[in-house]
């Protein structure tokens, strides 16, 4: 397997991965302050648990992005010059 493809993929893994830790950290959270503004007392609303959303994005983003550029990489190497095919085409042809 050419490396630029294993590399793709891992980092395609690793935004998969992050968006379900993601869902699960936030989600958790945003439940444990909506249980403490309700019954110990907390007066911070249960709403700033979305903010955490902000750094699994950028780095879901960072992830997806990589495994983008990566993948393109792995195109241009496996793919041949179409052009340089039918030059052959054509040399062979004129021989």
């Amino acid at each position: 397997m050419n490396p630029s493809k294993f590399v793709s993929r891992i980092f395609g893994a690793l935004a998969i991965l992050l968006s379900q830790i993601m869902c699960a950290f936030v989600s958790y959270t945003y439940c444990e302050l909506k249980w403490a503004s309700r019954y110990s007392g907390w007066s911070a609303p249960a709403d700033k648990a979305l903010w955490y959303i902000v750094p699994f994005a950028a780095a879901i983003g960072v992830c997806a992005a990589l495994s983008w550029v990566f993948h393109k990489s792995t195109e241009e190497v496996a793919e041949p010059d179409e052009e340089d095919e039918d030059e052959d085409e054509e040399k062979k042809i004129e021989e």
